[in-house]
């Protein structure tokens, strides 16, 4: 058997992190799983319990939001990042890597 495994949750970045680094760490063979759904499918199939996010006024335009994550939902309006609440699947991963903690749940 394989003598490292990790089990994940995908959208919680810092334990994905850190069971990642784990895993590199490890002398000998690893292997992580990571248990969840693609949150663009689930949305599909209406699984998705989160509610949409926007960029509150306390963003600093630094777009690292935009540069870390491939979101759909993401798109730029007057030189600003805005989240398109229909494409937002509320996975809450661009609130996780925002350093300002701008992102925000909406109401």
């Amino acid at each position: 058997g394989v003598p490292m495994v990790a089990v994940i949750k995908p959208y919680n970045i810092r334990d994905a992190i850190t069971k990642a680094k784990e895993a590199i760490n490890f002398r000998g063979v690893s292997v992580i799983i990571a248990r969840g759904l693609c949150t663009l499918y689930a949305k599909s199939l209406k699984k998705l319990k989160g509610r949409p996010f926007y960029i509150s006024e306390r963003c600093k335009n630094h777009r690292h939001c935009v540069n870390e994550i491939a979101c759909p939902a993401f798109y730029i309006d007057d030189d600003r990042v805005r989240i398109n609440q229909e494409l937002c699947t509320g996975c809450s991963l661009c609130a996780q890597v925002c350093p300002e903690k701008a992102i925000v749940v909406a109401r």
